[in-house]
Order: C-alpha cells, then sequence, then structure tokens
C-alpha cells in the first residue's frame, strides 16, 4: 500500500492504517461483520471494521442515557453489559456507573421492543428492560443471566439474553429442520431440538451413573467427569461442566450428546440439498461450510454423493462467513487473493496452502495468480501470526517467512519446504507445528523424564525410538540424568510413545518401586506375599508340575526361586525382580504391577489368558512374560542382532510362527528382515510334557528341511518352517500350541468364573486317559483342561467353554 492511502484513528489505534478487506473477526468488536471491509494496520496486525471506525470517541447511547459513554481499550476483564461477551479489545465505558459495552452493540444498540416470531418461534412481542438482574434464560441456553439488560415478554414472563434472542442458531432451537431415524424398520422424520449450551442441570447429574457404555464410542466404557479442557468428539462443542471420558482413547462427549445422540442421518435442506450422514471416525477433514475451523479428532458429517464433509456444529449453524470475491491478507499484502472456485486444482499450483501446507481444498480457495500464492479457507479467516515471542520455542521474536522455501527445522531437524517462523537474528528457523513442542515429558521408552533442548549435542548418536541416526546439532529431547540418551522431537512425541502431558513445572514424584525388602541374604519380603518370607532356592526343581510360579504360572523347572517358608507360595527370581510400576514400549502411560487380581485377563500383546500378576493400567494389561520386555530385547532364535519394538501402521508376519502380528520385535540391521511377535518371544525355551520324558526344547524351525515331519499330540503333519518343541534326540516336531495349550496361563486347582456360567476349575490333564471334551467331542489333548464345577463336563481349551 501506499504511504498516502493510510489513515489515522487515533482512539481506536495508536498506529497508521491502511484501507483493507478482510473475512476474519474484527479486532474491535470480536465479530464477523457481513461488509468487511476497514482498516488495518501491519505492524500490529490489528484489523478494524470500517463501521467501527466510524464510532466517535465519546457517544450518547440509548442503552445509557444518562451518561456519556468513552471509548477505551480493554485493559482488564470486560463483559458488555448489554450483550453479556466478553469484550476483545475496544469498549465504550461509563466510569460513573461501572457500565461497559462492546463496539458492536454500539452499532447495532437492541430496539426497545421487537417482534421475533418468525427467527426464534416466540409469538409474543419482546420489551427491552434495561436494568441489572439475574434471571434462567427462556430459550433454555444454559447461560448465567447476571448483571446484564435482557428481553422481556410479559405475556408469558419469559426472559432471554439479548444475545440469544438475536442470534438464536447459536442455541439451536432449529424446530424447522428435522432428521431421519430409524424406528421398527421404517425412516421416520423428527424434529431436531438442541439446546447444548448449558450448565448441568440438577437432573442431569443426578441422574448420571459413573460410567456407561455409549454407541458413539462402543469399545470401551465411558467414565463421568466433572470438568474437561477439551471438546466433544461428537459435536465439537466445548464442554462447559458434565462430559463422560475415555480413560483409554482420550474421547469425550458432552452430557448433551450422551442423552441425545447425534442423528445418523439428517435432512437439512438449508445446510445441504443431500441427506447426510454421521460418519464415526475421528479424521482431519477440510469442512465444505467453509467456516475456518480447525477438523480434527470430531466426528462429521458427510454427503456420500457429493463428497462433502461438515463439522456437525456447520450442520445445525450455518457459518456467519461470506465469502468474498477478492480479499486482502496480512501475509499477502502486494496483491489482493481472489476467491477461486473450481472443480480441480490450478495445473501449476502444488496442490497445498502456503501457510499451513494442508491439501488445498480445490472447490474452493483463495490465489493470487500473478504470485502464484494460494492460502486455504483456514487461513484466510484464522491467519498464523506475523510476529510470535514464545519463550517455549525460542529465545527471541519469530517472523513467519510465508514463501516457499527449503530449510531444516531447528527444533526437530526435518527438512520443511515453505513458511517456516525464523528469527533473523539468530538463523533460527521452525516448522509451524513444532512451536508447541513441550518442554518436559515422559516417554514409555525410558524411567526418567526428558526434556527439550534447542542442540541434542551428542555426536553419532542414535534416537532412542525410531533407532536413526539424529543430527546432533538439531534439537530433540534428552534425558538429564543419561546424558548419552537421546530422542527425536517427533518421535518423543508420538501418541504411541508420549502420553500428551506437560510436565514443565510439574513436581517429579518420587515413588518406592521396589517388589520386595531384603530381611537377609537368602531371605526377602515380597509385597504380594507380605504375610510371609520367602527364601532363595537356587536349584531348581525338576519340572514339578504342581509347583508354578505364582506370577508367570509356568513351573519353576531347573530356575533358582523364592519360596515361602510356611506356605506353597513360589516366585520365579527373575518374577520376584519385577518392578511395581514401570514403561513399556506398547503403552504410553505407566503401568503397574497387580498381584491380587480376581479372576483372569488376556494379555494385550501376545493375547493369551491367565491369572497370574498383570501390568495394568486402565484397560491395558499385559501378563509379566510381555510386561518385561524391554529394549534392546535379546532372543536365542537371533543372537546376532538386538530386537526393537518400532511399531506400524501394518501388521507384520513373525519368523517364528509364519502369522500376522500386530505386536511385533524387528531388528533394525540393514538387510536383515527379522520379525518376531510378543507372542513367539515370551515361549518357554524349555517345557516339560507327557509325550517324553525329559523336557522339550524350542526349536527355531528349519528351513532346508526334508521330508514329513510329525507332531504326535495332535497326530498331523507339522511344517518345519515354523517354531517347534522338539525332544532329546530331535524325532518329535511338536506344535507350539500342542504342547502349551490356552490355559498354560492357569493356575492348577485354581477356579475361573466368567459371563453367567457356572465356575470351572483348572486341572492338570494327566490322567492315564485323556477325558472327552464336552464341545469339540474330541481327546482332551492339551496339558491343563477346564472342569465345569458340580459337573463332570470337561472341556479341553478355553475356547470350547
Amino acid at each position: 500500500m501506499e504511504t498516502d492511502e493510510r489513515v489515522s484513528l487515533p482512539w481506536i489505534h495508536k498506529h497508521l492504517m491502511v484501507p483493507w478487506n478482510h473475512l476474519g473477526k474484527g479486532d474491535c468488536c470480536g465479530r464477523f461483520e457481513s461488509i468487511t471491509d476497514g482498516f488495518y494496520c501491519e505492524e500490529c496486525e490489528f484489523f478494524v471494521h470500517k463501521k467501527c471506525s466510524e464510532l466517535s470517541e465519546y457517544i450518547q447511547h440509548p442503552s445509557h442515557s444518562g451518561h456519556t459513554l468513552q471509548h477505551q481499550k480493554r485493559n482488564l476483564h470486560h463483559n458488555c453489559d448489554l450483550c453479556g461477551r466478553g469484550i476483545k479489545n475496544l469498549l465504550y465505558r461509563c466510569e460513573v456507573c461501572d457500565f461497559d459495552m462492546d463496539l458492536y452493540c454500539a452499532k447495532y444498540p437492541p430496539p426497545e421492543v421487537i417482534d421475533v416470531s418468525e427467527k426464534h418461534h416466540h409469538h409474543h412481542k419482546l420489551t427491552f428492560l434495561k436494568r441489572h438482574y439475574k434471571f434462567d434464560c427462556g430459550v433454555k441456553c444454559g447461560k448465567i443471566g447476571e448483571d446484564e439488560f435482557f428481553y422481556k415478554c410479559y405475556e408469558c414472563d419469559l426472559t432471554f439474553h439479548i444475545d440469544c434472542v438475536w442470534h438464536p442458531l447459536e442455541v439451536n432451537h432449529s424446530l424447522n429442520y428435522s432428521y431421519t431415524t430409524m424406528d421398527a424398520g421404517k425412516r421416520v422424520s423428527l424434529p431436531w431440538n438442541d439446546m447444548r449450551k448449558s450448565d448441568f442441570h440438577k437432573k442431569c447429574y443426578e441422574e448420571a451413573p459413573e460410567s456407561i457404555k455409549h454407541s458413539s464410542h462402543s469399545i470401551h466404557r465411558l467414565w463421568l467427569q466433572f470438568t474437561s479442557l477439551f471438546g466433544c468428539n461428537l459435536c465439537g462443542k466445548p464442554i462447559m461442566d458434565l462430559s463422560y471420558h475415555c480413560k483409554i482413547c482420550g474421547f469425550n462427549i458432552d452430557i448433551y450428546c450422551v442423552k441425545y445422540p447425534l442423528p445418523e442421518v439428517i435432512d437439512n435442506p438449508e445446510a445441504h440439498h443431500h441427506k447426510l450422514t454421521l460418519l464415526k471416525k475421528h479424521i482431519n477433514f477440510d469442512c465444505d461450510a467453509k467456516c475456518g475451523k480447525t477438523s480434527e479428532n470430531e466426528f462429521h458429517y458427510k454427503c456420500d454423493e457429493c463428497t462433502l464433509a461438515f463439522h456437525v456444529d456447520c450442520v445445525w449453524h450455518r457459518p456467519e462467513v461470506e465469502h468474498l470475491s477478492e480479499v486482502n491478507h496480512t501475509h499477502h499484502s502486494l496483491h489482493p487473493l481472489k476467491l477461486v472456485v473450481m472443480d480441480r486444482l490450478l495445473e501449476y499450483s502444488d496442490g497445498k496452502c502456503r501457510l499451513c501446507e494442508r491439501k488445498i481444498d480445490h472447490r474452493m480457495f483463495y490465489h493470487c495468480s500473478s504470485c502464484n500464492f494460494t492460502l486455504d479457507m483456514r487461513c484466510v479467516i484464522k491467519p498464523p501470526p506475523r510476529f510470535l515471542m514464545d519463550l517455549k520455542a525460542h529465545d527471541h521474536q519469530l517472523t513467519l517467512f510465508p514463501r516457499l522455501d527449503s530449510f531444516t527445522c531447528n527444533a526437530c531437524g526435518l527438512k520443511g519446504d515453505r513458511s517456516p517462523y525464523v528469527c533473523f537474528q539468530c538463523g533460527f528457523m521452525i516448522h509451524q507445528n513444532c512451536l508447541a513442542l513441550p518442554r518436559v515429558i515422559n516417554i514409555n521408552r525410558h524411567d526418567h523424564r526428558v526434556s527439550r533442548t534447542s542442540v541434542l549435542g551428542v555426536v553419532n548418536s542414535v534416537c532412542r525410538v525410531c533407532r536413526e541416526k539424529v543430527d546432533w546439532t538439531c534439537g530433540g529431547y534428552s534425558c538429564q540424568s543419561c546424558l548419552v540418551y537421546v530422542v527425536h522431537s517427533k518421535c518423543a512425541t508420538r501418541d504411541d510413545v508420549w502420553n500428551g502431558k506437560e510436565l514443565e513445572g510439574v513436581p517429579e514424584e518420587i515413588e518406592d518401586i521396589e517388589p520386595y525388602v531384603v530381611i537377609d541374604e537368602n531371605t526377602i519380603q515380597h509385597f504380594s506375599h507380605k504375610e510371609h518370607y520367602l527364601r532363595l532356592h537356587v536349584d531348581g526343581v525338576l519340572y514339578e508340575e504342581n509347583k508354578r510360579c505364582s506370577a508367570c504360572i509356568y513351573p519353576i523347572g531347573l530356575q533358582s526361586f523364592y519360596g515361602c517358608i510356611i506356605c506353597d507360595f513360589v516366585l520365579h527370581q527373575n518374577c520376584a525382580e519385577f518392578p511395581k510400576k514401570k514403561w513399556h514400549v506398547v503403552h504410553n502411560e505407566r503401568l503397574t504391577l497387580v498381584t491380587g487380581k480376581a479372576g483372569y485377563f488376556q494379555c494385550d500383546a501376545c493375547f493369551r489368558f491367565s491369572n497370574g500378576f498383570v501390568y495394568k493400567h486402565e484397560e491395558m494389561e499385559l501378563d509379566v512374560r510381555c510386561g518385561s520386555i524391554i529394549e534392546p530385547f535379546v532372543h536365542p532364535s537371533h543372537p546376532q542382532h538386538p530386537l526393537y519394538y518400532i511399531p506400524g501402521s501394518q501388521k507384520e508376519i513373525c519368523n517364528g510362527c509364519n502369522l500376522k502380528e500386530s505386536y511385533v520385535l524387528r531388528c533394525i540391521e540393514d538387510g536383515c528382515e527379522f520379525v518376531l511377535g510378543f507372542s513367539c518371544a515370551t515361549l518357554p525355551q524349555e517345557v516339560k510334557h507327557r509325550v517324553d520324558d525329559h523336557p522339550l526344547s524350542l526349536c527355531y524351525g528349519e528351513e532346508e528341511a526334508s521330508g514329513k515331519y510329525w507332531c504326535d499330540i495332535f497326530e498331523t503333519e507339522s511344517d518345519p518352517r515354523k517354531w517347534f518343541y522338539t525332544c532329546k534326540d530331535h524325532r518329535a516336531c511338536l506344535h507350539t500350541e500342542c504342547v502349551l495349550g490356552d490355559c498354560a496361563g492357569f493356575m492348577p486347582r485354581s477356579t475361573l468364573e466368567y459371563d453367567d456360567n457356572k465356575p470351572f476349575e483348572v486341572v492338570l490333564n494327566d490322567s492315564v486317559t485323556r477325558p472327552f471334551c464336552n464341545m469339540c467331542k474330541s481327546r482332551c489333548m492339551y496339558p491343563m483342561i477346564l472342569k465345569k464345577l458340580g459337573t463332570s463336563e470337561t472341556y479341553c481349551s478355553y475356547y470350547c467353554t
């Protein structure tokens, strides 16, 4: 802009301003305007609507006729005494009466008497009352009505917020809308009355159970909570008070969506001319209502005919934004941006927004053809700030550099190709999405906290998550206690590594995680068996089936163990060492060792059943064999290289069983593609079975085997390329599942209760004649079977019960 176009508005802003056309909210009144031209300060990024700029420094206003109101800049928290909204920047104030009014109400004074029957479905006239009075709003918006003016219907004795009268769609009493639901197999149209904005009603509080199962999140239980920092994952609205929360997934749903689930199919012609279907997936999408709001981690409506997507809120509340044919933008002041509406992207465009790098929605965007500069609707309406002072990111002021240019981010060490924030003082450059990197966190690969540092400084270091080389000149995370422990910024903040909690300023709790107290060199008191002392036995007993470790449930075998000096409680020496709390690679919260768990569980890593000790956090449960896996993991089947847990998006084929597994350990050496699932990684190396007098050994498959291999237990041919158990003379090739069965994790003589059946007793299948299974009618071949108490029924496996 030329200097002679600048204007001075001293009672509004201290700097000269240039004429500007902008779609976003004004910094003056905090609202959208249908006429979006105004004035803009390039130095402060301050935008004023033209209508607001025409106001005088002093005004007489009909809502406060007793005194003159003076224009002021907000220096404390103020709410408008007319509409009740928070005031963002500028206001009119009466110092005598302590009366505040925002610029929007100054421009558009509420009329004394109004008829809103068409807009509000209230059939009487409303009168404006100019007094401060506590009241309950008649539209049930849930906002507290106090210390503000209001409208009143004298015939119905109802009161209303000013804002609720003029913006009923924000409260969404949309009685003319309908949605389609299924009733007895038929589609029925019903009115959709949405009164979401509410503090919790007494009835909601009294009727809300502590936990629920909800159709929107059927995989886990949801738990009642009274406060939330997040929005509802269904409707996207902020949660005010009561809500339900999934402790595993972080899913949140407000109390209204619990009571009145979003309709599966809706027909709202004002929003879209086709029926819209609710898509129950948490994905990022561009809202086709062009609202400019962030679309992350919430459900949305989709039109299958047009392949369009909409926020739930935008379906019911049409956005206030009007899409002008031409706008000015703070990050491209050289030329105006023009609205482009077409069914495909421009051929010479790279298809991404210049500022945020998101893929451009080709149906509507803003573009400068002279500079090949393209912005999506989100960055047009809510652009990132030009200048930023964020001491968490950098010590100096950062400036957005809105151009295509290759750079290396100093915070994460990765390449970028556009619009970094730059410190011209020291040459620091950072991705926009790296600005919010936390300072201090826990990750599931390490027992200590790790802290963000601007320069790692550890030469020839390797990231402890992805195992790739780290650029020591860039930022990352490091452990203050273990000086060589470093992690890439992006790896440390992955959802499967970090629990999302910023710990800066949070004192670190010192917990006692030691599992036992040493009494003397051979005696301990274990926290799981405090009533008696345990004594160390260095020489194990030769596979006495009834003497089993209470933690892992496997026989003591030849291993050293701790045995109770009074009762028959036994722990392997290794199992007795397991800490009471630990971090684990498969879960991003700390796990607690639970020893007195009633019933049984299924391990989430190997999927075996057990009633032994369990490492647990909420719904995540790991048996102690899987829970004890740490990196680097060394397995006898692959002794030349250690194995690491590096999760991927796809299941991988395990080298042990040739089956696809979700949780796998892999070799990271170049050219080595060895992969081992948790179920095979935790198989016992030796096991005793009735087919042989000697212990059976785990064999890791024979790639070049010739001839037929036979499983004597299942009495069928076996595949020697898969892992199997073999005897001393290597003549047998026994399936691992046949040797162990699916009840190997249950303690003999224990009882299992599930469903509505009678309890089952776990018994050893050691009789001379193997019993028949009541379900599959075959001989029970596994070493442990289940017997229903009070009956003669026997079952060969858990899956037969």
